[in-house]
């Protein structure tokens, strides 16, 4: 390594691994706790609009995620107007003082005094921040994290099942957890189911909250009429009747038809120059996908229809070429009465021992309210560019689920077997067990394969929320990778099918092929968050991993193991610290490997102007590679600029750059690159 390189490394590799346990031992001592919001009968009137609030438009100020914000609406001459508003306050001084703060963001704010029904109804369904960070009780939390969204779309799933089981107070928990998660494509049905459970629970007023908070969020998209129709009833059944008159047979309940969707086109590009100056197209593509989804629901049956996919447009000559897509094609129905339902076509499963998205049919059966099974099966689709079905590979299971015990307990049981050109492929057993309750979850998942006798996957995601708003979590993830099949025992053959490889081995030297090409992986994650100040929080996490070696057969070369490999980050977020309604991200971020220690920092601000969001960020890495003394710069700028044009039409661009120093132990070699990326969504 070259002298001047060694100066700069070595305080960088102890910053990141120091300022990584400084964060956690904050997290953990608990510093700075937060002050509890102040209650009372005072509010402040931010705005008044003939539209909803939008919660990404919102400046990310303190004082809005100290207090509860929250809006009201009413109707005069046959208009809705929306009234933003901040409370409670004990006094009209202490309201007036933050009315004061805020009028840079809120010219005009003014002070009232509202009735307690109002602030039930406000505490009740009080608005959350979005964006690149969602105000939970006032602070601060990062986005959230790669996966998130399969640990939401369980959230769902369980909720359903809870509210099917006539579980209300389970089915509560799981949708406001949803609606606390950071924004996600379930957000706008958890509102509308949060809504119902309540009512089904007896919560009256709460249900009205939740429709009366989804009517302003959504008041003209899928579903509104529904809410409407529940809306109605509910203020009907609730209305006062001082003269005991016999209540009228309700009407046969009529079918509601839903139907929304998205289409957007994004176009890329990329190009890359070279030590010796030549610049190269690395990819130019329109992408253009749609999304559409139809709902029928009556008073027997709820059906279901969903598709997404896209096509690219490649516009290089020497390019992969067109390709289009179906990621999800298919048609649910649910008998509302006994609860059976079945799903045939194109679409994705993470349990049950299903590895993914397969075309084929998913049926349920409940046998009591608390427990069901579920029968699946179908053809693995490897690639979403697969239109067709291949029939040489097929697989189906049964899953026995039950819960929720004890309000926060659930669990599955499944076995499924999977066979491929005529061999068997995998043959698998396991199991879930899920903990969702208050501030606390856990999710443990194993599979072991019975036809191989080895341990396929275990799987554990602790999460944990203390009393001062200090997040741990935890990920220990032990497996096989990718998971265990006969199929494996292709990689590194020159032919492309088990029949074809079995004319050269045996079916168990198959076997044993399929098990030296799939190696064992290890990692542990240990993550902690904790909110500094109402504006400021601190997150870290480490993460040790490791993976094992392979042994050479069939013609295919051993793989040596990783040993353990290590990785720290941490990141500090903080609100209004740039601007006054920005935030910004500083993180590092630094990892030792067997062949090479990276250390990244990053600078990220997010700043919402109006109807504009404005992301600049900047990335500098220094990376020592120890396979042959090399050591490199990179530095990655990059800024995005999104343009809200309507509630239902997104404008979206981004553009980075990279420029590389690679010093070599005889020379130094710069490289230089950019994309583009530009296009636009449409939601319907």
């Amino acid at each position: 390594m070259h002298p001047t390189h060694a100066m700069l490394i070595t305080p960088l590799r102890a910053l990141a691994p120091l300022l990584a346990a400084s964060v956690l031992l904050a997290a953990f001592l608990g510093l700075a706790a937060p002050a509890a919001a102040a209650t009372g009968p005072y509010t402040i009137q931010l705005r008044l609009a003939g539209t909803a609030t939008d919660p990404a438009a919102l400046p990310k100020r303190a004082e809005l995620a100290a207090h509860t914000l929250y809006e009201s609406s009413y109707v005069k001459d046959g208009a809705t107007w929306y009234r933003l508003r901040l409370g409670f306050f004990p006094t009209a001084a202490a309201a007036a003082k933050v009315a004061r703060a805020l009028d840079s963001a809120f010219p005009g704010a003014w002070v009232l005094r509202v009735p307690p029904a109002e602030r039930a109804a406000a505490l009740a369904s009080p608005i959350r921040l979005t964006g690149a960070a969602v105000a939970r009780k006032g602070h601060a939390v990062p986005a959230a994290a790669p996966g998130a969204d399969d640990r939401l779309a369980r959230m769902m799933e369980l909720a359903r099942q809870a509210v099917a089981k006539r579980d209300y107070p389970q089915a509560i928990r799981l949708y406001t957890a949803v609606l606390d998660a950071p924004p996600s494509p379930y957000g706008q049905d958890a509102r509308e189911f949060l809504g119902l459970a309540r009512e089904r629970n007896g919560q009256l007023a709460h249900a009205k909250a939740e429709y009366d908070a989804y009517l302003a969020q959504y008041p003209e998209g899928p579903g509104t009429d529904r809410v409407r129709q529940r809306l109605a009833g509910l203020l009907t059944a609730t209305a006062p009747d001082p003269e005991k008159l016999r209540s009228p047979k309700a009407d046969p309940a009529k079918p509601m038809w839903d139907a929304h969707g998205g289409l957007s086109q994004y176009y890329r590009r990329d190009t890359t120059t070279d030590a010796t100056g030549d610049t190269v197209v690395q990819q130019s593509s329109l992408d253009t996908d749609l999304d559409l989804s139809l709902r029928r629901r009556g008073p027997k049956w709820d059906l279901r229809t969903r598709f997404t996919g896209g096509y690219r447009n490649d516009f290089l000559s020497n390019g992969p070429g067109n390709e289009s897509r179906i990621h999800t094609a298919y048609v649910d129905a649910t008998d509302l009465d006994s609860r059976v339902s079945a799903r045939v076509g194109r679409q994705s499963r993470t349990t049950g021992g299903v590895l993914g998205r397969f075309d084929g049919l998913l049926a349920t059966y409940p046998l009591s309210r608390r427990t069901r099974l579920d029968w699946v099966a179908g053809f693995p689709v490897e690639r979403s560019t697969s239109h067709g079905i291949d029939t040489d590979r097929w697989f189906y299971g049964l899953a026995f689920n039950a819960g929720t015990f004890a309000e926060a307990w659930d669990l599955q049981a499944f076995i499924i077997d999977q066979q491929a050109d005529g061999v068997a492929d995998r043959r698998a057993v396991g199991g879930e067990l899920r903990y969702f309750k208050d501030t606390r979850s856990l999710l443990t998942l194993v599979d072991y394969d019975i036809l191989f006798a080895e341990l396929n996957k275990v799987l554990v995601l602790g999460n944990w929320t203390l009393p001062d708003e200090s997040n741990l979590n935890l990920v220990v993830d032990y497996g096989l990778s990718p998971v265990l099949t006969t199929t494996n025992a292709l990689q590194g053959q020159t032919v492309t099918t088990l029949s074809d490889l079995m004319a050269t081995f045996t079916e168990s030297q198959v076997r044993d092929l399929a098990r030296d090409r799939t190696p064992t992986t290890r990692a542990v994650t240990l993550g902690a968050s904790h909110p500094l100040r109402d504006d400021l929080t601190v997150s870290a996490d480490a993460t040790v991993s490791s993976t094992s070696s392979t042994p050479a057969s069939g013609g295919v070369a051993a793989t040596p193991a990783s040993g353990n490999e290590y990785a720290y980050s941490a990141q500090v977020i903080g609100q209004g610290i740039l601007f006054a309604a920005d935030t910004t991200i500083f993180g590092v971020r630094y990892s030792n490997g067997q062949t090479s220690d990276l250390v990244s920092l990053t600078v990220d601000n997010r700043y919402p102007a109006g109807k504009w969001r404005l992301n600049p960020r900047l990335r500098l890495d220094y990376r020592d590679n120890a396979s042959d003394g090399s050591t490199q710069w990179s530095v990655l700028p990059t800024f995005r600029v999104n343009w809200l044009a309507s509630r239902y039409l997104r404008f979206e661009a981004e553009a980075g750059g990279e420029w590389s120093s690679h010093r070599l132990t005889t020379n130094t070699q710069n490289t230089s690159g950019y994309f583009v990326t530009a296009g636009y969504r449409l939601d319907f």
